[in-house]
């Protein structure tokens, strides 16, 4: 289904003319690329819109917010009284943690497919049982890859299910180093950056920033390895400043992050349509460019970006100075585009 180009009739509920139907689109798009489960989103989008409905209007009522969300008054109280969520997981997913209680009381990561009380099937029965076929279940946490098929087991792929916090904690700390790199660089206006016995070396940027507990070899190799950096013997060598990550739940974080950021500045924008707001938003339109072309704009386009980049971070250095890393709220510059999609039939147009 292509939301530029669908020929559905505009006064459709489902239609991605429709606003709210395209709002829902993009959601379900998310839920299904980054293998969320429905259940679960479900329950914190409705969460969030208690607590986000209770702070912009401290005064209402529990029948007033109920009114407002469409949500039933007794999920309402329940929230608000207690501030957390009471989460339903899915069948999928209660299987999976029955499977990782299982391996962490036997200190082990394979279950059975078939037999005593503690396999596969049996879990199955207990949880899913009426709702979903084992094979059904099965196939799922294939395909989300948490378990591969061993023989007649299941070797589970993340016992302790810290695969998404420990992608986090690696991200931050990889894209925290090379935005460091990236930061002296521009500094001594060079793309070169000593590894030890300077106050701008790797080495003193290792001993003056928190990497939370990740191993620092470890930043390096990945940055190497993904084009960021090349190793010189004395100093290593910035050849792309911009993190590329492949992990889906890294991918994830970054989206989760930018979309949260883009939200908060088009509201904040359309609440406070005047200069000097706390947020800043500016789109250019076009409708004269004909698709064909659109790519090679879009290279131009970053390439000026590149080329300005640096330019911009030179605004940032000046109020930089003496003012500690995490003292104050980060503030961010962003480029983003957006045009026909790849897919698009080019013979439509003439």
């Amino acid at each position: 289904m292509d939301l530029d180009n669908n020929n559905e009739n505009e006064n459709s509920t489902t239609s991605l003319k429709n606003p709210i139907s395209r709002l829902a689109y993009t959601m379900a798009k998310i839920t299904l690329r980054f293998n969320l489960f429905v259940n679960e989103f479900i329950e914190l989008y409705k969460f969030h819109m208690v607590l986000l409905a209770k702070k912009q209007n401290p005064k209402n009522s529990i029948v007033e917010l109920s009114a407002r969300t469409g949500l039933d008054r007794r999920y309402i109280t329940e929230t608000l009284k207690n501030e957390e969520l009471k989460k339903t997981n899915s069948k999928v997913r209660l299987v999976l943690q029955q499977m990782r209680e299982i391996c962490k009381r036997k200190n082990t990561n394979l279950i059975a497919k078939h037999g005593n009380k503690d396999s596969f099937t049996s879990i199955c029965k207990q949880v899913s049982s009426g709702s979903l076929t084992n094979n059904a279940v099965a196939k799922e946490l294939l395909r989300l890859e948490e378990i591969v098929e061993v023989d007649r087991k299941y070797k589970m792929a993340d016992v302790d299910g810290n695969s998404i916090n420990n992608a986090l904690i690696h991200l931050y700390a990889t894209r925290r180093l090379l935005n460091e790199i990236h930061r002296i660089c521009v500094l001594d206006n060079s793309t070169k950056i000593l590894k030890h016995g300077s106050k701008n070396s790797i080495e003193s940027i290792f001993e003056n920033t928190d990497f939370y507990n990740v191993s620092k070899g470890n930043i390096i190799t990945e940055l190497i390895a993904n084009g960021n950096l090349m190793d010189n013997e004395e100093c290593y060598e910035l050849t792309n400043w911009q993190f590329l990550c492949g992990s889906n739940e890294s991918n994830l974080i970054l989206m989760s992050n930018e979309l949260y950021r883009m939200t908060e500045t088009f509201v904040e924008n359309i609440n406070n349509p005047i200069n000097g707001s706390k947020k800043l938003h500016r789109i250019i339109y076009s409708s004269q460019i004909h698709p064909r072309t659109f790519c090679k704009l879009n290279q131009h386009i970053k390439k000026y970006f590149d080329h300005i980049k640096d330019d911009l971070y030179q605004l940032f250095i000046p109020m930089e100075e003496d003012v500690p890393r995490g003292t104050y709220p980060t503030l961010g510059i962003s480029l983003f585009s957006f045009g026909p999609d790849h897919n698009i039939d080019y013979s439509t147009y003439d």
